[in-house]
């Protein structure tokens, strides 16, 4: 009687182990402002490879829905961190390390809660029909015109 319990119980456990090693969700990065060749976004891949692959997905998506890289010529994109959202720009305090050059802030927002904090994630920068430099954390990769990308020397 307890054979089959003991046999339906492993099983049970078998598959969802086996559901968590091989399925792995979505990494869903929220784009969330896009202005002057900076994009703000929410949940950025947190590795240099899914970063990568979030560049290579969604690269033509900046280019036409959002005009931040030309289809010929130089360009200069920034990845920032949305962080906490908007915030009011904090007074100056050198002892605490708060510096209002830390933060980008938007005349555009008639809110008291109109700055972000700037957290540079990633960078992008050269011309697309030639060479993309990308610089992720300390690391730069180099992209070619075919779209393969390695980490430059």
């Amino acid at each position: 009687m307890r054979k089959p319990l003991i046999l339906w119980s492993t099983l049970a456990f078998a598959i969802i182990v086996a559901g968590f090693t091989f399925w792995s969700p979505q990494h869903k990065t929220v784009i969330e402002r896009a202005e002057d060749g900076t994009l703000f976004v929410s949940n950025f891949p947190d590795s240099d490879k899914l970063a990568l692959d979030w560049w290579k997905r969604y690269k033509l998506t900046l280019q036409q829905r959002y005009n931040l890289i030309p289809t010929k010529g130089y360009f200069s994109l920034t990845i920032m961190d949305f962080g906490k959202g908007y915030v009011e720009l904090p007074a100056e305090d050198f002892i605490a390390g708060i510096s209002q050059d830390d933060y980008l802030c938007f005349d555009s927002i008639k809110n008291k809660k109109r700055c972000l904090e700037k957290e540079v994630m990633a960078s992008m920068a050269g011309d697309i029909t030639k060479k993309v430099f990308i610089y992720i954390g300390e690391t730069e990769y180099i992209q070619y015109p075919d779209g393969t990308i390695e980490k430059a020397k």
